[in-house]
């Protein structure tokens, strides 16, 4: 029997494992049950009401300028892990399209060393949605996360997206960070885009489905890697009888120019010890994108996982977790 603790000033219901050591957001079927909660309390989808302001630092040239007015950032849900431990925590930040279960058996794994909150993402997982999808964005949900908890500090890890999320609160709030982790991306605006399987993904037709490989045959057109596929599916949820997609698909599709990209800090720079990991098959941390790196991460050491690509934490686990720990 599952016990459930109900949310207070917006805070995830969460439900306990029965393995010791993890917490998780109430319904297995990606958070469904504090999506329902909250988004009547932030209405339907969520949107944070902005005011464009000129000249902003920490927004990206290419587009127009906008803070957001909340003075708060919205609130995550997670998974938690070595909740003995104590001490400084370490905060798990997932890519774009994943979440935090994709953390777990990792989450366990650090959670022996530090207490760690695996997060959903906002768009992502079960944590609200906003149409606002920017890091400086994301960097105030942290900055939430850690003030609703009594946390001065925190080490963050991050992937992909959760990396520059992660850099992008290391440089606007240094004085927050203990120690950075950053997988295969760096401080650099990039060419490559998804936008196409978020489009795949909006394309298909959802009615009436009631088997995932109906889903899944309307995306191999678009998405011919079988897993690339397996792992863009794991956002497909069923809910009241109904699939639906678990990611806030317009977010990302119209936010896409600010995911490739990364905000321009000038001569910010965050001074605390910084690990960049990479994966040697990968094509995001590359020679050339070591001057930005140490620009804004003087202190970072940049290392590559053998025969990894970008989901290096997936694909070499065993390597990728003992340089973590090393750096821990």
């Amino acid at each position: 029997m599952e016990k459930r603790r109900h949310p207070s000033d917006f805070r995830p219901r969460v439900t306990r494992y029965t393995e010791p050591g993890l917490l998780k957001i109430a319904d297995t079927n990606a958070g469904a049950p504090f999506a329902r909660l909250i988004r009547p309390l932030l209405g339907s989808r969520p949107s944070l009401s902005a005011t464009p302001v000129p000249h902003l630092p920490h927004c990206p040239p290419h587009r127009n300028h906008w803070i957001n007015v909340m003075p708060q950032g919205l609130p995550l849900t997670y998974l938690e892990a070595g909740e003995a431990v104590g001490g400084t925590p370490l905060l798990v930040l997932h890519g774009l399209f994943g979440s935090a279960r994709n953390w777990q058996t990792l989450a366990k794994r650090f959670g022996e060393r530090r207490h760690v909150y695996a997060l959903d993402l906002r768009n992502h997982g079960g944590s609200p949605w906003s149409d606002e999808m920017d890091y400086p964005s994301m960097a105030e949900d942290l900055l939430r996360f850690l003030d609703d908890r009594g946390y001065a500090r925190a080490a963050i890890l991050g992937h992909s997206m959760g990396g520059k999320a992660a850099m992008t609160f290391a440089l606007n709030h240094p004085d927050r960070v203990e120690r950075l982790f950053v997988l295969d991306i760096a401080p650099v605006h990039y060419t490559h885009t998804h936008a196409p399987y978020v489009a795949a993904m909006k394309r298909a037709d959802l009615e009436g489905r009631t088997r995932r490989a109906e889903v899944e045959s309307q995306l191999t057109g678009s998405v011919p890697d079988a897993g690339l596929r397996a792992f863009l599916l794991q956002n497909l949820v069923m809910e009241d009888g109904r699939f639906q997609w678990r990611l806030n698909l317009d977010a990302l599709a119209g936010n896409m120019d600010w995911l490739i990209g990364f905000p321009e800090f000038g001569e910010a720079r965050y001074e605390g010890p910084s690990l960049f990991v990479g994966g040697s098959r990968s094509d995001y941390i590359t020679p050339d994108a070591e001057p930005a790196i140490l620009r804004h991460f003087p202190k970072a050491a940049v290392r590559m996982v053998e025969g990894a690509g970008h989901w290096l934490h997936a694909e070499k686990p065993e390597e990728f977790a003992r340089l973590v720990e090393d750096f821990i």
